[in-house]
């Protein structure tokens, strides 16, 4: 038999649970009823995860528990609370995504098993070796990340993978879209899911000598995806090293939970065995069954792409075929009891004596008093026949002995002989479960944090002649290129003036890179670093990179809590950037704790990064997109918009680093907080220009420099815009 990764199974709620432990899971992940991503499943309070997690024990199986929202100041403690409380329960490893969390629980919580979230958007190696130094038990990978680069992570560090249920559009941990549209964050377990609604995409481009895609227009869900099936790809994965296959679905029922569990435990179980598997047709009609969103694709990380990614036919979030009694009874079934084998001995003069075994487990009870001689003895077969009477517990006699003779051995003595082994057995099963809590080095709290500066004016763009923003009263420009190949960066530095003082201008990474543009991009800074006097990093994995450089921390690393911003400073940042999801009240707490912070005060907030380009889709194209050159021939996504229901749009903005191509989502208005209070915070502020003409530009530097000195706000804004989250939270 082959070693193969563990089957993680969903359980949004307890009839969940007993459909995953029926249909075969290793381990089955579920949420508390706080700070859960999933906060609309019915989730589990503390009395019932103690029962869950006894019961899971019991059969063997292990528990996750999802604490994997961004956890707001005044809900650290409790927070911190939650997972020492899980620790003591005994669950095997707690999923987190707050940065502020992982500060405390590695600084307070000694032996808690931690995962990184999907959430924390870890992607690469870099991540995965910034995770296992920041005393992370295991990444669960981003799910766009190929099975190449899996491999590298798992080098490094525990990576587990989805496999199967429904993708998210974004990069996972990457979309601020029910944020800032619905005011429901998905950071914190709300999301509305607005990417499932209908969707006009408008190729605006200019004409070319292909009409048809001139003016051209195209409507549907185009920001849904189908859900993944991975189940024919899993050697590929289980080449690549992940210890652990993820279904998504603690939002599904029971059947689903249960028939797409039992499918990969058999094709895992044929795997181990040796045998080649491929699902059977009557195994793609049950899991289309059980659920269907117009079919499956096996997912960025099968190689899907594109036209292969998104179905465009608009759906309703109640998606489930009709099922027969075949599907719904078994999945509705107590868990399957555990075969034990029993030995019974009782002679006369002697204590009986019962041997209960599950094969990893042997115990032994005995009788209190020696056995007296019996008048009639009890035959062998109707003692086994009474230790077969197991009703009302989980175990059920899978063989049993009896070797006994002319001993006075009644029923109730047989009884109470059964009830103790079996108690005995389910105390060591549920002794054997218990994690181990492995060594864990705590951080060292560091408390020479950058002392507060005066706030500063922070402007950034594509374009880095926008240094010229330094004679507008800009104290730091920030040089942010969509194009992340070496010649193009070569191109872009030539436009940066030499006068541009290199102490005020900073490069910015892009929030997803693999290793290799990673790699590439690093070492074009080393060589330019010259002319820059700072990196603002995107990603936690780009904590992990030389660049001989201060480090700037961007809000795509999201902090939350100050206790996140302490790890960024610990990390040796010397600014961060605040979630755009707090409001006024909570940014002006973080100041007073130490350190310099930045909030992102006027610029469309990217709503989503995208794996897949609509014009691609449109096209039918499945795969080969490290040779698409549709942007380059004014065909591509880049610069187009996506219009909703209401008619707003939204605009798309093309991510290209060395060897992949991203898009991102930009909101339909502008954020803008100079008259929401953000020049009173003990921050600096972000200026972030996509498509402003230049002299709108300048005008609305000058007009933030001139708030900053405290000069009076006189003109009126001639724009629509937003003030996010700025009096409203989430």
């Amino acid at each position: 038999m082959r070693d193969l990764p563990a089957l993680l199974s969903p359980a949004g709620d307890r009839a969940c649970l007993n459909a995953a432990l029926s249909g075969g899971a290793d381990v089955v992940y579920l949420g508390y009823t706080q700070f859960s991503a999933r906060a609309s499943a019915a989730n589990f309070d503390a009395d019932s995860l103690r029962g869950a997690v006894e019961l899971c024990h019991e059969y063997g199986v292990r528990v996750y528990v999802a604490v994997n929202t961004l956890i707001a100041p005044e809900e650290m403690d409790q927070a911190v609370t939650l997972l020492n409380s899980l620790r003591e329960l005994g669950v095997d490893a707690v999923i987190i995504q707050d940065l502020g969390l992982l500060y405390r629980a590695r600084s307070e919580l000694p032996g808690l098993i931690l995962h990184a979230s999907t959430q924390t958007s870890l992607h690469n190696a870099a991540g995965a070796g910034w995770a296992a130094r920041s005393g992370i038990n295991r990444v669960i990978a981003a799910r766009e990340c190929k099975p190449d680069t899996l491999r590298e992570m798992s080098r490094i560090l525990e990576t587990e993978a989805f496999v199967h249920g429904a993708l998210c559009v974004s990069v996972s941990g990457q979309c601020l879209f029910s944020s800032m549209v619905g005011c429901r964050s998905g950071n914190r377990g709300q999301c509305a899911q607005p990417c499932r609604l209908p969707y006009t995409w408008t190729n605006l481009q200019k004409p070319n000598e292909l009409k048809e895609y001139t003016g051209h227009k195209t409507s549907g869900a185009l920001l849904s995806p189908y859900d993944q099936a991975q189940i024919d790809n899993l050697p590929a994965l289980i080449a690549a090293g992940v210890c652990a296959l993820k279904i998504e679905g603690r939002m599904k029922k029971p059947s689903y939970v249960y028939h797409v569990t039992k499918a990969y435990r058999r094709a895992l179980d044929e795997l181990a065995a040796g045998v080649s598997y491929r699902a059977d047709g009557g195994t793609w009609r049950t899991l289309r069954r059980v659920f269907d969103r117009g079919g499956f694709s096996r997912g960025h990380t099968g190689g899907d792409e594109d036209a292969a990614i998104i179905y465009e036919a608009v759906t309703d979030h109640d998606v489930y075929a009709q099922l027969g009694e075949d599907l719904t009874v078994e999945a509705a079934a107590d868990p399957p009891p555990i075969p034990v084998d029993m030995g019974l001995f009782a002679y006369p003069g002697a204590k009986a004596r019962l041997t209960v075994t599950d094969g990893a487990h042997t115990v032994v009870v005995e009788s209190e008093h020696a056995l007296d001689r019996a008048q009639t003895p009890l035959s062998k077969d109707r003692a086994a026949a009474q230790l077969r009477k197991t009703g009302g517990t989980r175990y059920a006699a899978r063989s049993v002995t009896a070797d006994i003779s002319d001993a006075h051995l009644p029923f109730s003595m047989i009884n109470r002989l059964r009830a103790d082994g079996l108690a005995r057995l389910r105390e060591a099963r549920l002794e054997s479960a218990r994690p181990s809590k492995p060594a864990i080095q705590l951080f060292v709290k560091n408390n020479d944090y950058p002392s507060p500066t005066a706030p500063q004016l922070i402007a950034r763009s594509a374009n880095a002649a926008d240094t010229a923003l330094l004679n507008a009263g800009v104290d730091v420009y920030e040089w942010m290129p969509h194009d992340l190949r070496t010649d193009a960066l070569n191109a872009g530095l030539a436009d940066m003036p030499e006068s541009a003082s290199a102490e005020r201008v900073r490069f910015v990474m892009p929030e997803f890179i693999s290793d290799m543009g990673l790699g590439i991009v690093a070492e074009w800074l080393l060589r330019h670093s010259e002319r820059f006097g700072g990196v603002t990093i995107s990603n936690p994995g780009q904590l992990f990179v030389k660049y001989d450089l201060p480090l700037h921390a961007d809000s795509t690393i999201h902090t939350f809590n100050p206790h996140a911003s302490r790890l960024l400073f610990d990390e040796g940042c010397e600014t961060v950037t605040l979630s755009p999801e707090l409001t006024n009240a909570q940014i002006r707490q973080f100041p007073k704790l130490g350190g310099r912070f930045v909030v992102n005060a006027y610029g469309r907030e990217r709503l989503m990064l995208l794996s897949h380009c609509p014009a691609r889709a449109e096209l039918g194209l499945k795969s080969h997109r490290e040779a698409c050159a549709l942007c380059e021939s004014g065909r591509g996504a880049d610069g187009t918009t996506l219009t909703d229901r209401t008619g707003a749009e939204f605009p798309f903005v093309r991510l290209r680093t060395p060897d992949e191509c991203r898009l991102r989502l930009l909101n339909c208005v502008p954020t803008d907080l100079s008259r929401a209070g953000c020049f009173g915070l003990g921050t600096s502020v972000r200026l972030t220009f996509w498509d402003e003409p230049p002299k709108r530009r300048m005008d609305i530097a000058r007009r933030y420099a001139d708030a900053m000195a405290g000069k009076p706000l006189l003109d009126s804004m001639d724009y629509r815009y937003t003030t996010g989250h700025a009096r409203r939270g989430v």
